[in-house]
């Protein structure tokens, strides 16, 4: 417990799982009909999408090596370790965007 004080783990979870779900919603706008809602707190995030390119939106982000998990074959799960900055979160948004600009 010491080191999630000395590291500030709770409130870079606020701060950044704040800034990646905005980032996420905005993808949601931009692709309404792909990215069908963005929930959760924190860093515990859910992404909806279309069940047809659910799959492959999974598959191409493993293939650029983010690790995320798909619910009910609809919802990829958002995960990351504790300690993420906001430009690793970016990332993983502008890896995000690029599969659904593909699917």
């Amino acid at each position: 417990f010491d080191i999630y004080e000395k590291e500030k783990i709770v409130e870079n979870c606020a701060e950044v799982g704040a800034y990646l779900k905005d980032k996420l919603t905005s993808l949601e706008k931009k692709y309404p009909d792909k990215l069908k809602e963005v929930r959760g707190s924190g860093l515990l995030l859910g992404m909806e999408l279309d069940k047809d390119i659910a799959g492959t939106v999974f598959k191409k982000l493993f293939e650029k090596k983010f690790l995320t998990s798909l619910c009910k074959g609809l919802t990829i799960r958002i995960a990351p370790p504790l300690n993420i900055t906001k430009d690793e979160a970016d990332l993983f948004v502008n890896a995000l965007d690029t599969v659904l600009a593909e699917v």
